[in-house]
């Protein structure tokens, strides 16, 4: 099976570069070109590897430096958004306005770029940190250049060592609203979270970029197992209390080639290949296999007509982060099946939108109140990294 996929190449490339902005503190990646206008560090480091493959590594490596230098003092915590003026609050507001009714003139983050620590619900963003060091890490990869670590050696250990104070018998917990899947009450401890723990604790080991507990690390794989696996699917759940498995975690599991004791990455992709979250309307991209109960679901959006938002939802990047799985388990049959048909649904939208409607059509999602984000930059990356896995 072969398949000219210029056409996807070039529209995830015009969509990612689209949201580059230049500032007086150098380029950085916005997170989408409307309510997401502003520089959202867990987008931006999810599309660090689409930034390599489109040949923007020099951007990748400013916007990483100023979150590493903006980290909290006080512990080490990197920002969850870099903004100016009014903050990211109000240009989301307007952002999404404008998607309905177009009113006001959208600009861009600008000089001096200042930190923001805290979200809508007065929480951090848990994952940023982590999310900063794997973006890091794969740059140095791409790159070569050691010297982004060794010239950041000291930041980067206080950034890794911000977990410390999470732990609770043996995994982090975290706060309501706290990861990616920040619609929900997602409070306690995630297989999200912590499977990031461990993927960059495994990259740091391999790589001696700088001392950790190893044996925190291993205790920790085990009580992740134990708590996460889910017998009947097969893969880890999102959280222990709901049986309700996430895309997200299963994924990057397989992609960083995660053991564990009587489970190979190889046979949990064959256990998600399996699944709903891979055979639902077509193809991979469902956030999850179920909806969370209403309760857990932010009153914004609930506002907004989005309670399955990180639910029975379909993202592009999942849908990209899919193929880039695929070909990583030599599964280039699946990963090309994925890609052709993205490219149709790009073809077709001229651009990557951020969530689509979990139908057949796989249309970008829209309703009276709120429109699917694009051109959005964490989409275009992940599709570009799998094109780049090809």
């Amino acid at each position: 099976m072969d398949y000219d996929l210029s056409e996807l190449t070039g529209i995830a490339k015009k969509a990612l570069l689209e949201n580059i902005i230049s500032t007086d503190e150098g380029a950085f990646v916005r997170a989408g070109g409307h309510q997401f206008r502003s520089l959202w560090t867990r987008d931006f480091c999810f599309a660090v590897p689409g930034l390599i493959a489109a040949g923007q590594s020099k951007v990748a490596i400013n916007h990483l430096q100023m979150l590493i230098d903006m980290r909290r003092p006080s512990d080490g915590l990197v920002p969850r958004v870099l903004e100016s003026g009014f903050g990211s609050a109000l240009r989301v507001i307007k952002g999404s306005i404008n998607q309905k009714v177009p009113m006001f003139g959208l600009s861009d983050p600008k000089s001096p770029l200042k930190p923001e620590y805290y979200g809508e619900h007065k929480t951090i963003s848990i994952d940023s940190n982590l999310l900063v060091l794997l973006a890091l890490f794969q740059v140095v990869e791409a790159t070569g250049d050691v010297s982004l670590i060794n010239k950041n050696k000291k930041a980067l250990l206080e950034i890794y060592n911000f977990y410390a104070s999470s732990f609770a018998d043996g995994l982090i917990k975290q706060d309501s609203f706290e990861d990616w899947q920040d619609s929900v009450k997602r409070k306690g401890v995630t297989s999200y979270t912590n499977a990031l723990y461990i993927i960059v604790s495994e990259i740091v080991y391999k790589n001696q970029y700088f001392k950790i507990d190893l044996v925190r690390v291993q205790r920790m794989k085990k009580i992740f197992y134990e708590k996460f696996f889910h017998k009947k699917h097969k893969l880890f759940k999102a959280l222990e209390e709901l049986d309700l498995v996430s895309l997200d975690t299963n994924l990057l599991l397989c992609d960083f080639g995660i053991h564990f004791s009587g489970l190979r990455p190889e046979e949990l992709y064959i256990n998600l290949k399996n699944s709903a979250l891979w055979k639902s309307c077509h193809l991979p991209g469902l956030c999850s296999n179920q909806n969370y109960p209403n309760s857990w679901v932010s009153w914004t959006t609930r506002v907004v007509g989005l309670n399955t938002y990180h639910g029975l939802k379909h993202w592009s990047w999942l849908i990209g982060y899919s193929a880039k799985v695929a070909s990583e388990m030599n599964d280039k049959e699946e990963a090309l099946r994925i890609l052709a048909n993205l490219q149709v649904m790009a073809s077709r939208d001229g651009t990557i939108y951020e969530i689509y409607h979990s139908t057949n059509k796989l249309e970008p999602f829209s309703n009276s109140l709120y429109k699917s984000e694009y051109p959005f930059s964490w989409g275009a990356g992940k599709i570009l990294e799998a094109l780049a896995a090809l």
